[in-house]
């Protein structure tokens, strides 16, 4: 566990990290347990569903994914093996997939710095050219779907209780997706949601408990931080991130 969570403190976002409880365990009791171990106040993700399996016996075992979802790697965690495959994973992510044409880096590269409306219009040029017409729609299509997985980020961030880091991802993409209209819009009917009495309620409380929060990952049998994140859960009921509070508070009874 520790190595990978390293790993995923190391390379940020460009490394989604996914721990599955699947010895039946009850939420709350898994979340207590990592807690304990200060396993969280990290990017790193924590379920009790499994998204599928493996096929290998034995625990811990593991899976590495592409972003295209391909099984890398998978069966005991080799840290070496593993970090190479990441990192090439991750430049392919920035360059596109290896059979790339040259004409089309370009697009990639721009898309890799957050500019969807260049790669996007840069590709489409390229794709003017028939024999790389083919390549260069999939590239658009890329673009357009990963830009599209960040806004799904958004909004699961804000229905889940998490509308302080949501904020701050929707600021990016409102930056990204400038010239490109169908996301730019999008993006803005989020921001307007958030701008919304409601959605500065959410905010605050969000970014409040993510500050006592911090606090008790870092010593998570302080019966003090427990008791402020219960004052919160109810200074903020009605709030997802009040609901969040809640649940967090009840581990320390």
């Amino acid at each position: 566990m520790p190595a990978s969570i390293k790993l995923q403190e190391e390379y940020g976002e460009d490394l989604a990290v996914l721990f599955v409880e699947s010895q039946g365990t009850a939420p709350g009791a898994t979340t207590k347990f990592v807690l304990e171990h200060k396993w969280l106040g990290n990017e790193a993700m924590w379920t009790n569903e499994s998204p599928f399996r493996t096929g290998s016996n034995g625990l811990p075992n593991f899976a590495l994914l592409s972003a295209d979802g391909k099984v890398l790697s998978k069966g005991n965690f080799v840290s070496k093996r593993v970090r190479e495959q990441i990192e090439a994973e991750i430049k392919r992510g920035k360059l596109g997939p290896s059979d790339t044409p040259k004409k089309l880096k370009k697009a990639w590269k721009s898309f890799a710095k957050g500019d969807v409306s260049k790669a996007v219009e840069t590709a489409k040029k390229v794709g003017q050219d028939a024999e790389l017409s083919a390549d260069a729609e999939l590239a658009v299509l890329a673009f357009i779907e990963r830009s599209e997985s960040r806004l799904e980020r958004i909004n699961w961030l804000i229905d889940n209780g998490y509308a302080s880091r949501a904020e701050s991802l929707l600021k990016a993409a409102l930056k990204n997706f400038k010239g490109s209209s169908e996301l730019y819009d999008r993006a803005t009917e989020i921001q307007v949601s958030l701008d919304s009495d409601e959605g500065k309620r959410e905010i605050k409380a969000s970014a409040l408990l993510e500050k006592r929060l911090k606090k008790l990952y870092g010593d998570p049998k302080n019966e003090k931080l427990f008791k402020k994140i219960a004052k919160l859960a109810e200074e903020f009921t009605g709030t997802k991130a009040g609901e969040r509070a809640r649940s967090m508070a009840a581990l320390g009874s």
